[in-house]
């Protein structure tokens, strides 16, 4: 016959594996969301190291609450972290495409090879005659849009040239929407490819 201390002890010994098991998970919940994050986090850090102590006191049920607390505080910041490292990407692009406009603007060939090492063929040919043509040249680029992928991106653009030719006329073209393939090339962006779709009344 089982009697009651029995089985209090048992009830006593389950409770506490069930509180070592759910422990366990939410501390390698945490792990899984620390490894996410390349940095750290201050509030995550502290919030782990009180959970160890609570284990060590043997307050498992806290320090499940405290790990689960620490997991949510290194998804957030891993959260911040990639929002960030992409914002850093969508200005270092916007940065190249900079460049491009003001080498077209400078009729700089060099300086246009350096941002768009791809040149070549019809797109060459364009740049050349307007560089060759132009006097003066003014570049209006809005970009609406950046996607980025790891290492190449796809940048959405709406471009217009005002050229000043060498006989002193003034042409303007129309408003085109134009999309520029990148990727990354020894850590900076340059432009991969251009594509023009159709053009965009104003």
């Amino acid at each position: 016959m089982v009697q009651p201390a029995d089985e209090a002890t048992r009830a006593t010994q389950a409770a506490q594996q069930a509180a070592q098991r759910a422990m366990d998970t939410a501390r390698a919940d945490m792990e899984t969301a620390k490894r996410a994050l390349s940095g750290r986090d201050a509030r995550a850090s502290v919030e782990e190291g009180r959970a160890q102590q609570l284990v060590q006191e043997g307050k498992l049920a806290e320090a499940t609450t405290a790990y689960q607390t620490a997991a949510s505080f290194y998804r957030d910041a891993a959260q911040r972290e990639s929002e960030q490292r992409e914002e850093n990407e969508r200005q270092a692009i916007r940065a190249c495409l900079g460049r491009y406009k003001a080498a077209y603007e400078g009729k700089d060939m060099a300086a246009m090879r350096a941002a768009f090492p791809n040149l070549s063929g019809i797109e060459e040919n364009a740049v050349r005659i307007n560089l060759e043509t132009a006097r003066l040249i003014q570049i209006t680029l809005v970009v609406t849009e950046i996607q980025v992928s790891g290492e190449v991106a796809r940048a959405a653009t709406r471009q217009q040239l005002n050229v000043r030719t060498t006989d002193n006329k003034t042409v303007q073209s129309p408003q085109t929407s134009i999309v520029f393939n990148l990727r990354k090339r020894d850590g900076s962006w340059v432009i991969d490819s251009i594509i023009r779709p159709v053009d965009v009344q104003p």
